[in-house]
């Protein structure tokens, strides 16, 4: 076994939760296959790779630095960039390092390299300190100029909490096992403990899950897609268009299909006065993404304003316990889906009312991030959208696209 690698490290916690969140991306298919320890793959310095197609992504876990950050030095005494150096050769493979420290330097370079899209923009957008780095790096890497810049960009720095990992492993397992999430940790890490060395592809991975006996929800029940069609319908049948009969095709509306299709953020967030064609804007959207094979589930968040956990409201729109995210996911975890979400603004901080269902909603709209695939549709008055900071914080960090209404 590989001194320093995951064997040595599964006990202490921090690298078996990140091990175990990879290996729970191969279990839903979005990566072809994982190995611990990799014995004969030249893996020393890292603990695993997860592997998509031809790409191999290399990861080296360390839970902190004794000096609160990391720096290019600290990296390489611990063999981090002189490990990264030798798998970059290859141009199929990318380096991942995690920790709950941040590296400030190297992750700032990731950054600019990865936003410029030459090696000349590259160096001219680097300040003093960033030059310092890179010297260093160069010492370090031995290579030219063009060969850093392309290196960088096939790197990784995470900055991820021991309390994060923790509350992202109980969300996930809460979405894709039936089992207590702390079992399902439980019973992983020993299917870990006793895979080292092996390659476990999503075909070998979801045997073995099964064999744990943890209620793995791989929803291949073909009845979901029924109750997801007629929680949808139900949704569809309070809506009131502005002209019965008639389909008015709006700047908005053609904005919000458009950002459904092609644009990268998660979140769409539907904002605008009472009466000034919300409602008409969904519809649309819905029968545009239905025709379009996507699958939906939409529904009204003032309905459920008593339950008092997310199991209540997939009961409630379902008739399944779980939450509602997990049960679209995973029936398709391969293709685009559409969630809607309408009447946030009965919940939102503005109102002050239902507090307990604002706290459902978005721990609803945090599991999403699990399910790549899945666009989110939030509708709310433009008032809201403005002063909840919630929100407002969506679109801030660029993980929302707010679409404004306007008065027909």
């Amino acid at each position: 076994m590989i001194r320093g690698g995951i064997a040595d490290k599964l006990g202490n916690g921090y690298e078996a939760k990140w091990v175990l969140k990879q290996a729970l991306f191969v279990l839903q298919g979005r990566a072809d296959e994982i190995r611990t320890e990799p014995t004969g793959e030249d893996a020393g310095g890292f603990e695993f790779r997860i592997t998509t197609g031809i790409h191999s992504d290399w990861h080296q876990c360390k839970s902190r630095t004794s000096k609160g950050s990391w720096t290019v030095n600290a990296l390489e005494q611990e063999g981090v960039l002189s490990a990264f150096a030798r798998k970059l050769v290859d141009p199929t493979t990318s380096c991942v390092f995690v920790s709950s420290d941040p590296v400030k330097s190297l992750d700032g370079l990731v950054s600019k390299a990865k936003l410029f899209s030459s090696d000349a923009e590259f160096r001219a957008g680097l300040n003093k300190d960033d030059e310092k780095d890179i010297l260093l790096l160069r010492g370090i890497w031995k290579v030219d100029s063009h060969t850093e810049y392309e290196w960088l960009r096939r790197c990784s720095f995470e900055t991820v909490s021991d309390q994060s990992l923790d509350k992202d492993l109980a969300s996930f397992c809460s979405l894709l096992f039936s089992t207590d999430p702390g079992t399902c940790v439980d019973r992983l890490k020993g299917l870990f403990e006793r895979s080292l060395t092996q390659t476990l592809t999503t075909d070998k991975l979801r045997r073995e899950v099964v064999a744990l006996g943890i209620g793995w929800r791989a929803q291949l029940d073909p009845s979901i897609e029924a109750l997801l069609e007629n929680a949808t319908q139900q949704y569809i049948d309070t809506l009131r268009p502005p002209f019965a009969g008639v389909r008015i095709l709006t700047p908005s509306t053609s904005e919000t299909i458009d950002i459904m299709r092609n644009n990268s953020a998660k979140f769409i967030v539907i904002a605008g006065q009472a009466g000034c064609g919300k409602s008409a804007t969904i519809a649309e959207l819905i029968d545009v993404a239905k025709h379009e094979d996507v699958p939906v589930l939409a529904f009204r968040i003032d309905r459920f304003l008593g339950l008092n956990s997310i199991g209540d409201l997939g009961e409630a729109l379902l008739s399944r316990k779980e939450n509602p995210v997990g049960v679209l996911g995973n029936r398709y975890p391969f293709r685009k889906t559409l969630l809607v979400i309408d009447q946030v603004d009965a919940i939102s901080e503005a109102t002050g009312r239902s507090p307990r269902a604002r706290d459902l909603l978005f721990e609803l709209v945090q599991s999403t991030k699990f399910y790549p695939e899945m666009k989110v549709v939030l509708a709310c008055r433009a008032y809201d959208l403005e002063n909840d900071a919630r929100l407002t914080r969506l679109v801030r960090e660029n993980l929302a696209h707010a679409v404004r209404i306007t008065q027909l």
